[in-house]
């Protein structure tokens, strides 16, 4: 029996990833959910996982961070056993530039952070239904939300 490998969510706002967990638990709870506080805690992280541990799915990096999305995202494609993790950079920035950055550094996509929980429940969905594999919804029966 194979379960989802994770989504990792990295943003240092505590309010919002209060919001994500929120969102994971109660529309998405097939999909495992890793929360970090920034893109430091994201690199310790890694260097403390074992390495018969399945690395993430994917990852979702905030761009405003102590640490920086581009940054965070430079280190982990640096790193031989991360380059092949997705990574997507979620912000409230809609600047071209930070887009164009975010895919010269190895992005996979770029997404404007969504306003509410259902904003929130519709990317996340999208996002698990295109990188993570969804065998435990079928274990479960769980239904997944529409997408609109």
């Amino acid at each position: 029996m194979t379960y989802p490998r994770s989504i990792y969510v990295v943003d240092d706002a505590a309010d919002y990833r209060s919001v994500v967990q929120q969102v994971f638990r109660r529309f998405l709870p097939q999909y495992p959910l890793v929360l970090l506080t920034d893109g430091q805690a994201l690199v310790s992280h890694t260097r403390q996982l074992a390495s018969a541990e399945p690395l993430p799915g994917l990852i979702v990096l905030d761009m405003d961070m102590k640490m920086s999305g581009i940054e965070t995202l430079n280190w982990l494609k640096q790193q031989p056993a991360w380059q092949a993790v997705p990574v997507v950079i979620m912000s409230h920035r809609s600047d071209t530039d930070f887009q164009a950055a975010s895919y010269q550094q190895g992005a996979v996509g770029y997404i404007t952070k969504p306003m509410g929980i259902q904003g929130l429940q519709t990317i996340f969905a999208q996002l698990c239904g295109q990188w993570l594999p969804d065998t435990a919804s079928q274990r479960m029966g769980s239904i997944r939300p529409d997408n609109p």
